[in-house]
């Protein structure tokens, strides 16, 4: 949220509705999915495995994405210290 509003802070309440409607509808899906998982596949075993297999890709993708590297490997910079 920060990086988006960022981008142009006069449309700050617009870029927050839009990720706050964006969130909803994906509650919605997600909510959806796990009551025809929990009735076609009987039970909360299924809706877990689910979740466990989302939260891989989830962490794939910020492997991939560089997210949990350290910041000068991201930049290909050297941090500087200031003394």
């Amino acid at each position: 949220m920060g990086a988006l509003t960022e981008l142009n802070a006069s449309i700050r309440g617009t870029i927050s509705s839009l990720a706050n409607s964006t969130m909803n509808a994906a509650n919605t899906l997600g909510a959806w999915l796990a009551g025809l998982l929990y009735v076609q596949l009987g039970g909360y075993a299924s809706i877990g495995i689910f979740a466990a297999i989302c939260l891989a890709l989830s962490l794939a993708m910020f492997l991939y994405g560089g997210v949990f590297r350290k910041n000068e490997e991201r930049t290909g910079k050297e941090a500087t210290s200031v003394s």
